[in-house]
């Protein structure tokens, strides 16, 4: 994968030549409506499967963790995506993108892109139900370390704040992650797309949070500066 494509109208496109930028949405407005929703359905669906090889109250503990809200659906936090095909011409983008007047499929260079700042992430999405299973039983693995972690230091005596402490940032990762899951896990009818795309996480009210006026009223968009990349 050489270039990817961002659709977009005669003002999208003017904003990305002229300022070297394009703006990121806030995860909440995107047209999908089961945007992070699917996920949750593979992980109920597949429930059983998952969790087969753990005791009931490592099952019920896990699930919690899985499932509880965090700060991300609360609204304390929010999620930016930007989005980008590796398709060229496809029909559907061009709907959904495009003004009636016409639009433009950008081409940017995908390594360069990934270059573009240690602040955004940006992935491939999965329309695979396996994939999606996959994903979460690799987020099951890694809480289950780290509640080996937790037995170990207490079985070495250490005092609670400092285990809490030592696993803090493993924690907030391992929530990342799940986040990070429900984003780029989409439906299978949204294959077409071969979408990839840009993350970013920022807490609310963060002051490179901006309004934009969209067809579902004002949306929340944040800018995402190119400096080294420029489209093709």
């Amino acid at each position: 994968m050489e270039t990817i494509y961002h659709y977009t109208d005669v003002h999208g496109l003017f904003g990305i030549l002229n300022r070297n930028q394009f703006w990121l949405t806030d995860n909440r407005f995107l047209n999908d409506s089961t945007e992070g929703v699917y996920a949750k359905e593979i992980l109920e669906t597949h429930k059983k499967k998952l969790f087969s090889q753990l005791d009931e109250t490592a099952q019920e503990k896990i699930y919690t963790a899985l499932t509880i809200s965090t700060p991300f659906e609360t609204g304390e936090k929010v999620v930016f995506t930007g989005s980008f095909s590796t398709e060229p011409n496809l029909l559907s983008q061009w709907r959904g993108y495009c003004s009636k007047e016409g639009g433009y499929a950008i081409g940017f260079d995908f390594n360069e892109l990934r270059k573009l700042s240690e602040d955004y992430d940006i992935s491939s999405c999965t329309y695979v139900a396996e994939d999606a299973v996959k994903l979460w039983k690799s987020l099951i693995s890694d809480f289950q370390k780290m509640e080996n972690k937790i037995q170990e230091s207490i079985l070495k005596g250490e005092p609670e704040r400092l285990i809490v402490e030592s696993l803090r940032e493993d924690y907030i990762q391992f929530f990342l992650t799940r986040v990070f899951l429900q984003i780029i896990c989409k439906h299978p009818d949204y294959n077409e797309e071969k979408e990839i795309r840009i993350i970013k996480f920022l807490k609310a009210g963060a002051k490179d949070i901006f309004f934009h006026p969209s067809n579902a009223g004002l949306s929340h968009i944040n800018r995402c500066k190119n400096e080294q990349n420029r489209p093709r």
